[in-house]
């Protein structure tokens, strides 16, 4: 039972390590303010004309 135990505690202990490790790399990403994001969904949508079709 100690043997169980001890093995969970060092995978609960590995599992903590990595998740502040992985927590504290998106933390220093480069965020891009939400209008540049904006923008770049904008400019690439194509807009469509409707009043330039023919009609048959």
């Amino acid at each position: 039972m100690i043997t169980f135990f001890s093995i969970l505690l060092v995978l609960i202990a590995i599992n903590a390590i990595l998740m502040i490790f992985s927590l504290n790399s998106v933390d220093t990403a480069e965020k891009k303010p939400e209008k540049d994001i904006i923008n770049n969904v904008i400019s690439k949508a194509y807009r469509v004309n409707f009043t330039s079709s023919n009609e048959a």
